[in-house]
């Protein structure tokens, strides 16, 4: 799952834990910055999530591991704090504004715009 907030991006994915060692934090949160499971980290409680490990040589640079609970927390804490009209204006970083840009064009490019059927059309 992508998650995409105004101050960054982030993947969540279910992890084996016995591979990773940390019981009870079953998903992976996944950033290509540091500062995005920084203000994660901050959202939620310090003994629901791991610290931020760095991971160089893969795609997502920086993970997280946290339990379902504390990310429903997130999630929760992100919707009752929702408070723009306009997502994309609502992000302060210019290059983080600039990719949600593209994004936006991408869906909007992906998804053909509906056109009203001739019965719907009222005369």
């Amino acid at each position: 799952m992508w998650i995409m907030t105004n101050w960054g991006v982030m993947s969540v994915v279910q992890r084996p834990l016995k591979s990773e060692g940390h019981v009870g934090l079953e998903l992976q949160v996944r950033a290509r910055d540091r500062k995005t499971l920084t203000k994660l980290r901050r959202l939620v409680p310090q003994t629901e999530v791991s610290d931020i490990i760095r991971t160089p040589d893969a795609d997502y640079q920086y993970r997280v591991f946290i339990s379902r609970w504390a990310y429903g927390q997130l999630l929760d804490r992100l919707v009752e704090t929702l408070d723009y009209e306009n997502f994309k204006n609502s992000v302060q970083d210019d290059d983080l504004h600039d990719l949600y840009i593209k994004i936006w064009g991408a869906i909007f490019r992906h998804y053909p715009r509906l056109r009203p059927r001739k019965r719907d059309v009222t005369r």
